[in-house]
């Protein structure tokens, strides 16, 4: 991550409710924190792991800032896809 909040270009919020954590979001994150790795962006992509989001009945849930990408019922490979969005707008 960025040592001068400045240099973030992007936020991932990775719900870590018990409902999301059951469904895999410890592995959508570290798919997630790879697949900013391989883009070089790592520095620039700031990780969160929220509380609840109150999203269960579509867990695990991802959301990507600053394209306000919400992702449900995620899968690595869908949440690496909005990620990817992201870095690339």
């Amino acid at each position: 991550m960025a040592k001068n909040p400045t240099d973030i270009q992007n936020v991932v919020m990775i719900c870590n409710g018990s409902d999301c954590k059951k469904r895999g979001a410890k592995e959508i994150g570290k798919a997630l924190r790879g697949c900013a790795r391989e883009h070089g962006c790592k520095k620039s992509t700031m990780f969160v792991r929220t509380k609840c989001t109150g999203l269960c009945k579509n867990a695990p849930v991802v959301c990507v800032q600053p394209n306000n990408k919400w992702v449900t019922k995620a899968t690595p490979e869908k949440a690496i896809l909005a990620l990817q969005a992201a870095l690339l707008s």
